[in-house]
């Protein structure tokens, strides 16, 4: 019986008792100040900084917020806007010593893409020197990459809305009433009783935001619709709480909850209502037929390592069977990517009451291989680049991709699907000398290869899902596809038009200058009563090189051509072989059906034997016929 009911009326009672014995801490990080135009601000989620004051005209003193515990002091944390910072170069000295380079993005224009700072915008571990063009009016600075309690909320509820085997629901609130939620990932088509069962959680400590990051990651990977994530569906269900120390999250703690209490040591005896969740929902799973098997616990660590690590828990603390239980799973991260080598190995005696490791151990040893992962603030192993959000992504995949290895899953016994494209590209109307853009996306199994189309020909070089270019001739409008294939098959996008428009602003439903060879766009037909094919054509013949017997002179550029270009579609008939007889070619643009009133407008030269006014010629009739109305099956 699901235990939830009961633990809920016992923290209701629970909860009255902390009020009165840990108010929570007031909150002296969130501030707003203008100084010389500039005004500075940390009262938003997840903002920190205790104070801000001037030392010269564009020259500040920053001070970090000391998150004070029952443990002691924490102190690391920054994130703050800064408006009104265009066409300036400003100086804050801020302490950033556990991230020699923070991080930055611009809000005003943007909000764009977090990045680290550079060398000389963090020249030591105590100096931020940052300039701004004139165009940039609000920046944000952060520790490191971060993510406050509503965006870790949002990405997680992009990924689980997007996928038909992830429940997001509340286990409950917490101390100052924000929810905590849970994530559960579960293919229903294959019954629970064979499946292991996977426990994660993350952010006890409220400043540790490689741990999100990594988490995102894991989450990416266990719904991905890949070979790996249909494989760990159906061997696996994930339960995973995507932030647990949630009031210290929004405040812009370093470390401790809005109390001051370690929620990671709550695990003999528990006073919060945030450990009390987790422990009524780890309970009530340790009853189910298949048990938590695998439990991990992210973390992030402000020590400079070489690489991540894992606390690997060793005897006496567990036995010697549990250490290479834990090991197994290392190895199985490590051959999962190149991200992590375990450089940076961590060993220690498991406390018996902090972490929930402890609590796993205490009550079930050996059955439930229980860790710790840490990540860190500083470099990378494969490059010696500054580790990102991105980094801790890939890990957090790589630690799901591991589980295939530890649990020695079987293959998934579902067929590897060809690609699906879930957007297609649109039509545009555009005129000469304007960019254009086709797009498609796909969530199928990578890696996804795409190829672009137009009129039923490969465009050169584009090969990713969005194929942007500059309309520069005719010959580009028509009808564009990509056709997007993985190992398993492909599939063809629906066709988008390129329409040119004239210079008032008509559509130009079908264009070719014939400037290139330009075949490949039409359906070419030829009729003939003598032996063989009895016509010709050429897409791109320079007519200025015809000598016209009418004319005693090259023809001419056509009268509507750009440029007083003279290349043009040279058709003849009966001119293969020296029997007179009925001939006729008729040509069809590919690719095209209209509907409505259209308009067809051509230059058009027919030239014909002998002098002016066909003096010295004999035994001739030419016909032109053109229009709209017909289907393209047969000559004309």
């Amino acid at each position: 019986m699901n235990p939830k009911p009961t633990l809920y009326r016992w923290l209701l009672s629970a909860a009255l008792v902390l009020v009165a014995l840990h108010p929570a801490a007031a909150q002296s990080n969130k501030l707003t100040a203008t100084l010389d135009g500039i005004t500075f601000d940390s009262s938003y989620d997840n903002g920190s900084l205790a104070a801000i004051s001037k030392l010269a005209l564009n020259e500040y003193d920053a001070t970090l917020y000391t998150d004070t515990g029952e443990k002691g002091t924490a102190e690391y944390w920054f994130r703050f806007t800064m408006s009104g910072v265009a066409g300036r170069t400003i100086t804050i000295h801020l302490d950033h010593t556990h991230n020699p380079v923070p991080f930055l993005r611009v809000l005003d224009p943007g909000p764009g893409a977090w990045r680290r700072m550079t060398a000389n915008e963090a020249p030591d571990n105590s100096t931020l020197t940052l300039s701004f063009d004139t165009n940039t009016t609000t920046v944000e600075l952060a520790f490191f990459e971060p993510l406050g309690y509503t965006e870790t909320l949002a990405a997680v509820t992009n990924l689980t809305a997007a996928s038909p085997y992830a429940i997001l629901t509340t286990l409950g609130q917490s101390f100052e009433n924000r929810d905590l939620h849970l994530v559960t990932v579960n293919n229903p088509d294959y019954p629970d009783a064979g499946k292991h069962r996977v426990w994660v959680h993350t952010r006890v400590h409220a400043g540790e935001i490689t741990s999100t990051h990594t988490m995102l990651g894991f989450l990416s990977q266990v719904l991905a619709n890949s070979a790996t994530g249909r494989r760990l569906r159906e061997y696996v269900t994930f339960h995973i709480v995507p932030q647990v120390n949630v009031d210290g999250i929004h405040r812009g703690h370093t470390r401790w909850d809005a109390q001051g209490i370690d929620i990671e040591s709550e695990w003999c005896n528990i006073r919060v209502p945030e450990a009390a969740l987790l422990k009524g929902q780890v309970d009530f799973l340790m009853t189910q037929s298949n048990p938590i098997s695998v439990a991990l616990n992210l973390h992030s660590t402000r020590g400079n390592f070489t690489d991540s690590f894992f606390f690997k828990h060793l005897s006496p603390s567990v036995s010697v069977a549990f250490e290479g239980i834990q090991q197994n799973y290392i190895d199985a991260v490590d051959a999962a990517t190149p991200l992590f080598d375990n450089l940076s190995a961590q060993t220690s005696q498991l406390n018996p009451c902090t972490f929930i490791e402890s609590y796993f151990w205490n009550n079930w040893g050996e059955s439930v291989m229980a860790l710790t992962e840490e990540g860190h603030y500083y470099r990378r192993i494969t490059d010696n680049a500054w580790t990102d959000g991105a980094h801790y992504r890939e890990i957090g995949r790589a630690m799901a991709r591991g589980l295939v290895t530890y649990y020695d899953l079987p293959p998934s016994s579902e067929p590897d699907p060809a690609p699906t494209l879930v957007t297609q590209p649109s039509s545009r109307i555009l005129a000469l000398g304007q960019p254009f853009s086709f797009s498609a996306s796909s969530t199928s199994a990578p890696p996804v290869a795409y190829q672009w189309w137009v009129n039923g020909e490969p465009v050169t070089g584009a090969t990713s899902a969005t194929y942007t270019s500059l309309l520069t001739n005719v010959t580009q409008a028509g009808a564009y596809a990509v056709v997007a294939t993985n190992s398993f098959g492909s599939v063809t996008s629906s066709l988008a038009r390129l329409v040119l428009i004239d210079g008032s602003g008509t559509p130009i439903a079908f264009a070719d200058d014939f400037e290139a060879n330009s075949a490949n766009r039409w359906t070419e037909l030829g009729g003939f009563t003598s032996g063989g094919p009895d016509y010709s054509s050429d897409y791109s013949f320079d007519y200025d090189t015809y000598f016209s017997a009418f004319l005693g002179a090259p023809i001419p550029s056509a009268p509507n051509s750009a440029g007083a270009t003279t290349h043009g579609l040279k058709l003849t008939v009966n001119d293969n072989d020296p029997v007179g007889a009925l001939a006729a070619v008729s040509l069809f643009p590919k690719w095209q059906s209209y509907e409505a009133t259209h308009a067809l407008k051509f230059d058009m030269w027919i030239n014909y034997p002998g002098g002016a006014g066909g003096s010295g010629a004999s035994g001739t009739t030419e016909n032109a016929f053109f229009g709209l109305n017909h289907s393209g099956e047969h000559v004309v």
